[in-house]
């Protein structure tokens, strides 16, 4: 809206001379205005609704209409629209009312030069937009408000699920690898686990027995150190590089120094498992030599 524009008024004033009054004050005030006048209120509910005005200039006696009930039709029809209520002295109290139900300010008919007509139109004009900008700044914030709730509640019901997932997976890692204790502790052969640096991480009963040591004992040896000739640990390291790299299964044919110098020849294949951590491997006895299976 141009500043300079001059002010769109509608006078409702059923009294011919005091709208002949209050013309003259707008009049004489110095400010831009443009009034239309109407005597009856149903008329300027019409205009209302279907003209833009910039304020209402409204007396509370109408013949058809009189008190607040003339001011809450009004303002039902334009709520947008400031209202400057005009009274006699007789009616103060509800045009002070009024001011409380809605009305922008009021206006003692007879009272007050052009100045103060002036003067209360235009403030009731600034502060009707200022409430209008203000509320709209309040919806814009709510509006904000409630959309980051939303996306915080989508994000925290996605973190539930990713949680409720996890704590399946997690479920079902823990079977899987219960299971896998249970096959590994029962089978008859002899198994061992090893981190891709070749450290035992785990070795089942029956390879405990062949190695001659207890799984405490094992736990963290590398296996080279359990082999009697030096560069079949030499040997060990490099396929166990080679599994690192993606090769296998690959084999390899050692000599276990059990406890008290016992030697047995391991015929060993080497697997890498499909998970974060150790490289298995199984060993088997070549044909013809006297030995335990080691897996």
């Amino acid at each position: 809206m141009d500043p300079r524009a001059p002010l769109r008024l509608l006078l409702v004033e059923d009294h011919p001379g005091d709208a002949r009054l209050i013309r003259l004050a707008l009049a004489e005030s110095g400010g831009a205005f443009r009034v239309e006048h109407l005597e009856r209120l149903a008329p300027a509910l019409v205009r209302l609704r279907s003209e833009a005005y910039d304020a209402v200039l409204l007396d509370l006696s109408l013949p058809e209409s009189s008190g607040l009930d003339t001011l809450r039709r009004v303002l039902e029809a334009a709520p947008a629209v400031p209202v400057v209520v005009l009274s006699g002295l007789a009616d103060e109290a509800t045009a002070i009312e009024a001011v409380r139900q809605g009305a922008q300010d009021y206006l003692v008919k007879g009272q007050g030069d052009g100045a103060l007509v002036g003067r209360a139109v235009r403030y009731a004009v600034e502060r009707k937009r200022a409430e209008q900008a203000l509320r709209r700044a309040r919806e814009e914030l709510e509006r904000r408000v409630q959309e980051r709730t939303a996306h915080l509640e989508a994000a925290n019901r996605e973190l539930q699920r990713e949680v409720v997932r996890r704590r399946r997976a997690a479920e079902a890692l823990q079977r899987a690898q219960g299971f896998s204790r249970i096959l590994l502790d029962t089978v008859a052969a002899c198994v061992v686990v090893l981190d891709p640096q070749g450290r035992l991480l785990r070795a089942n009963p029956a390879a405990q027995g062949l190695l001659g040591r207890r799984a405490r004992e094992l736990r963290g040896r590398f296996l080279g150190d359990l082999l009697a000739e030096p560069g079949e640990a030499a040997e060990l390291r490099g396929l166990l590089r080679a599994l690192r790299r993606g090769q296998g299964p690959l084999q390899q044919e050692t000599h276990l120094c059990r406890p008290g110098g016992e030697r047995r020849v391991v015929a060993w294949t080497f697997s890498a498992l499909r998970l974060r951590g150790p490289a298995g491997m199984d060993g088997r006895t070549p044909p013809g030599e006297p030995a335990d299976r080691v897996e």
